[in-house]
């Protein structure tokens, strides 16, 4: 382990380990880099898998063909699209992650 690097030990219940673990997953993080991530702040995003990046390839590809001002800007407007909510870290509010975990509370009571 690095130097610089600290453990931390906490205490889940079963069901909240399980839960953790699918989120991590989802997002395709380590357990360790997901809880790190939203300790933090940060929302981490869905993990992408190859076809979305073949697809983006070919986007890029098409952008740099001679194009119409409409299609270029359409071309634009969804490369923007793309990095704003797929490539970019998003950070959250205290409150908003807060918020977050009321509701799972909420949804593991049985309420």
């Amino acid at each position: 382990m690095n130097d610089n690097r600290k453990l931390i030990n906490i205490r889940v219940t079963e069901k909240e380990k399980a839960q953790l673990d699918r989120l991590a997953q989802k997002c395709g993080l380590s357990l360790s880099e997901y809880l790190r991530k939203r300790g933090l702040g940060y929302e981490p995003g869905p993990f992408l898998d190859d076809r979305f990046y073949t697809v983006y390839a070919k986007l890029c590809e098409i952008s740099n063909l001679p194009l119409k001002p409409e299609a270029e800007a359409a071309l634009t407007a969804i490369f923007n699209d793309l990095r704003q909510n797929l490539f970019l870290p998003r950070k959250q509010t205290q409150r908003k992650i807060m918020e977050e975990v009321a509701l799972w509370r909420l949804q593991d009571s049985g309420l």
